[in-house]
């Protein structure tokens, strides 16, 4: 497994992933709260950013799992990491 990063690190390493490599939108536009499914992540880019959750946890998401609540916001993707790590 990867090192620990705090919630506030997965933010950042999501935020840096999302505004670099799948949507057009700066990092000071991007809050933590921002809901990624509506109009920010394509189809194309939830793939990706549920690859990198699997890298990050260790194995493959369930189909439960690999629902939007998960993605909603980078709040949500850093409190699920965070969870599964923790099991």
């Amino acid at each position: 497994m990867t090192t620990l990063l705090n919630e506030a690190d997965i933010k950042n390493r999501f935020r840096t992933l999302i505004c670099e490599d799948l949507a057009p939108i700066s990092h000071d536009e991007l809050a933590d709260d921002t809901n990624l499914t509506q109009g920010i992540l394509d189809s194309f880019a939830l793939v990706v950013v549920f690859e990198h959750l699997e890298e990050l946890v260790g194995r493959e998401l369930t189909d439960d799992e690999r629902g939007r609540e998960t993605v909603r916001s980078l709040e949500a993707i850093a409190r699920f990491v965070t969870r599964e790590r923790r099991a």
